[in-house]
């Protein structure tokens, strides 16, 4: 007696490649499992990647904070450019050095302004002290 295997995929217009199919019991069938999900169907349509936009539009409202603040133009341009650079990065006054090539006295001030004052990092705990990155 033979019977019949049958296989679908999900109908919901997230997996438009995926179908449903009958096998018989003898045919020599290797069952694969594809995941349908959101990334599935950006990557199958070309849709851009939601989580681009929300970072560029993070960074959009981090540089307004940055220009709108009382700071000097050199001040406002360094900190940018301490965003674009570090980012999602933990971070402490040694890499503030390191981008902006200034003294530890420096780079905690920068630290002070960004977390006191401008309100745009939060400490990181578990990593040792002193060690921050960006809330935005």
């Amino acid at each position: 007696m033979d019977s019949i295997i049958k296989t679908w995929g999900r109908m919901d217009g997230l997996s438009p490649d995926l179908y449903y199919k009958s096998f018989e019991a003898n045919d020599n069938v290797t069952s694969v499992v594809i995941p349908a999900n959101e990334e599935y169907r950006e990557i199958k349509t070309g849709a851009k990647p939601k989580k681009d936009v929300e970072i560029e539009s993070e960074s959009k409202d981090f540089k307004e904070k940055i220009l709108a603040s009382r700071y000097s133009n050199a001040i406002k341009q360094n900190i940018i450019k301490l965003y674009e650079k570090i980012q999602t990065e933990v971070f402490g006054a040694s890499r503030i050095m390191e981008v902006l090539n200034c003294s530890n006295a420096t780079a905690t001030s920068y630290i002070k302004r960004l977390n006191n004052e401008l309100e745009v990092i939060v400490p990181v705990e578990g990593m040792g002290k002193g060690k921050y990155k960006f809330s935005v």
